[in-house]
């Protein structure tokens, strides 16, 4: 089966749409398999030329947490230069990177704009709360099973069927060693 064809129209798809409103390019951010890497470059070197009389020209990556700001630079790079991690909040201050003569990479930690209707939970769920500073994480589980189909929870966990979110704990606990008695 192949599914590149596949991935590669939806790719194509979305670049159309997103090209009607921003500068959009496809990029896969990866140090061994990188993919849209020279067009990023070649646009970043034409912005330079256009811009001769800065002595200096620096392009911040700001975004969301966890969408793949220190990833891209690691990929421009061709080498880990910034710390990755599948957690919110790995970046904590600016790092300043030179990516060639002339051209700053900026990284920034990860924004998250403030909502005073938006609940601890729906933060927790966004992975915008480093799961260490969660107090209570027990009081997201329901959430959590509102939002994942069962079926996906007992076949990766290979967990027996649970009724209600502290029986899906215990069940969780016992199966990773965390429960031993009840």
């Amino acid at each position: 089966m192949r599914f590149f064809p596949i991935a590669n129209m939806y790719q194509q798809r979305w670049v159309s749409i997103l090209s009607a409103e921003f500068p959009t390019l496809a990029m896969h951010a990866s140090v061994t398999n990188p993919f849209g890497k020279g067009a990023l470059i070649q646009l970043l070197r034409q912005f330079g030329k256009l811009h001769q009389d800065k002595k200096q020209i620096s392009v911040g990556l700001i975004g969301y947490p966890n969408v793949g700001k220190s990833s891209i630079i690691n990929t421009l790079r061709g080498k880990k230069v910034c710390n990755v991690a599948p957690i919110a909040g790995e970046t904590k201050v600016w790092q300043y990177i030179t990516l060639m003569k002339r051209i700053y990479l900026i990284d920034c930690p990860g924004v998250v704009y403030p909502s005073e209707t938006e609940t601890e939970t729906e933060l927790v769920l966004k992975g915008v709360v480093r799961v260490e500073n969660v107090k209570l994480p027990e009081y997201h589980i329901p959430a959590v099973l509102e939002r994942v189909k069962e079926e996906y929870l007992t076949k990766t966990y290979k967990l027996p069927a649970w009724d209600g979110p502290t029986d899906f704990l215990e069940n969780m606990a016992r199966r990773t060693g965390k429960l031993l008695k009840v």
